[in-house]
């Protein structure tokens, strides 16, 4: 998204509540820092313009790194009231309030299954900038229909695999799988990706790049090689009026001739890409000159091409949504060795590289040769029921890469909308009822809730309610009352909230 647009959102979201009892300066000031004043102020932080941060998983890790500065630290209390901080945290809170209010508004039940499109398209809105959703509620509630309604909004192509104590890395991952040899006599081995690996290589060829004619990439590397190799004989490259370095990041560095030693500025590479695509690549027009002397430079030795729009673009941004079905029912540990970090929505892409258990095994021609990532493109969901004895040992370091969503029973009764008329208030009552006795019951809570799912088998079951509750809830509800004093009658007493419905049954 556009830095402009960005920059409007967050004006509009600030002007109209966003920044409690601010006025238009405290606004226009926490803008300004924004976009080019903590820039400037912090010329070898490389921090460019922020409104170009759309998601707030990497926007936090650049803060961070930002704020752990002891120049951040200067300015920032030299500034009197600490303006660059409090601007850094209402954009965090803007990004916040923009991304995850769907996610807000599940954890209050505001999502209904009978506006089921609407619930897709906000959690897809939200899976998109998380990049990992877990699904979770009572058995039943309509999680895995869910997340392929969540893959048609998004326009994804999508898979499913289903996690069980068996499952493993040689499964998900890659692992050696046994091949007869070609006499056909013997049995050996050859590595195999996983569904996983194999997923994210269809995602990865979906992403490539149209070609690069424009050679930017090429000549801006062939820069900094030159660049670099004069640092390492103790020499600047001067470019114009202007002696060249490099900063801690490899952006350009550079000082005055007649005086080094009183100013020095850092130039990225996306401000010489504007440059060159004839955009301004500061806020105010800064050093414009001096860029497009860097640009002729390029041209001159490194036979930069004119530039041509739309080209080294991504072609193909389509994206694929991998599906785990009942996730918690595997050995999370097992099955996603080193991917733990992979996954993590701050290192999507190369930056997240990772060598796999089998890597000195792989082909050179493999796209994964250098090492195994996850691509920007992939998006996981993760379904699990909240009463399988499974989730509660799953631990914090799954559970802080995933959005956690729960689907509530109750809330989701748009789902019994595809029951014959006749009977589908009934089924809508009896559900209820059913599920404010659970309720009641020590020990038990809403997690123990019986979803909608289970009365869809009014579709096919010959005796309608009776043949649900002998043949699909008794038992289920007899498992969850095992132990407690009474059980007995305990579940005549959920058998009797489920008749005792208050509607004339045409099946029961």
């Amino acid at each position: 998204m556009d830095e402009s647009v960005m920059k409007i959102e967050f004006s509009e979201w600030a002007n109209n509540g966003g920044i409690e009892s601010a006025n238009s300066t405290y606004i226009n000031h926490a803008i300004d820092v924004l976009e080019w004043w903590l820039d400037e102020k912090l010329p070898d932080a490389d921090i460019g313009n922020l409104f170009r941060y759309t998601d707030i998983v990497s926007y936090r890790e650049k803060i961070t790194v930002i704020k752990d500065r002891d120049d951040f630290k200067e300015v920032n209390q030299k500034d009197g009231i600490g303006r660059p901080s409090a601007a850094l945290k209402r954009y965090e809170e803007f990004l916040a309030q923009r991304y995850y209010s769907a996610s807000k508004a599940v954890s209050k039940g505001e999502f209904e299954m009978s506006e089921s499109n609407e619930n897709a398209r906000k959690l897809a809105n939200l899976l998109l900038h998380t990049h990992n959703l877990i699904l979770h509620g009572a058995p039943g509630t309509g999680k895995t229909h869910l997340a392929k309604e969540i893959a048609k909004e998004m326009g994804a192509e999508w898979e499913m695999v289903q996690f069980h104590p068996s499952y493993d890395y040689t499964d998900f991952v890659e692992g050696l799988r046994p091949i007869k040899t070609d006499d056909g006599n013997q049995i050996g081995f050859e590595r195999k990706d996983g569904v996983f690996k194999e997923f994210c290589e269809r995602a990865l060829k979906s992403f490539e790049e149209s070609p690069n004619e424009n050679n930017f990439d090429d000549a801006w590397n062939k820069l900094i090689e030159e660049v670099r190799n004069n640092l390492a004989n103790n020499k600047l490259t001067k470019i114009g009026s202007w002696e060249y370095g490099l900063s801690q990041t490899e952006s350009l560095k550079y000082s005055s001739v007649d005086s080094p030693s009183k100013y020095s500025f850092t130039i990225t590479r996306q401000n010489i890409f504007d440059t060159y695509s004839g955009k301004q690549a500061r806020p105010k027009g800064g050093f414009q000159k001096d860029m497009e002397l860097i640009v002729s430079y390029m041209k001159e030795h490194y036979n930069l091409a004119n530039y041509k729009e739309n080209i080294g673009q991504k072609k193909n941004d389509k994206p694929f949504l991998f599906i785990i079905d009942e996730i918690n029912r595997g050995e999370i540990s097992k099955i996603f060795g080193e991917l733990f970090f992979s996954i993590d929505p701050g290192y999507r892409g190369e930056k997240g590289k990772i060598s796999t258990q089998y890597q000195n095994l792989i082909e050179p021609s493999d796209v994964f040769a250098d090492g195994f990532y996850v691509p920007e493109n992939v998006y996981i969901i993760g379904t699990m029921n909240d009463i399988d004895r499974s989730v509660e040992s799953m631990d914090f370091a799954f559970r802080r890469r995933f959005t956690f969503c729960e689907i509530k029973a109750n809330e989701n009764l748009g789902m019994l909308d595809e029951l014959e008329e006749a009977i589908r208030e009934e089924a809508k009552a009896r559900l209820l009822n059913l599920n404010e006795a659970i309720s009641k019951i020590e020990g038990l809570s809403s997690a123990y809730h019986i979803g909608g799912a289970y009365f869809l088998k009014l579709k096919e079951l010959e005796n309608g309610f009776y043949s649900l509750w002998d043949y699909h809830l008794k038992g289920l509800l007899r498992e969850y009352l095992r132990g407690m004093e009474g059980a007995d009658a305990l579940l005549e007493t959920l058998k009797s909230a489920y008749e005792n419905h208050g509607l004339d049954s045409e099946l029961a």
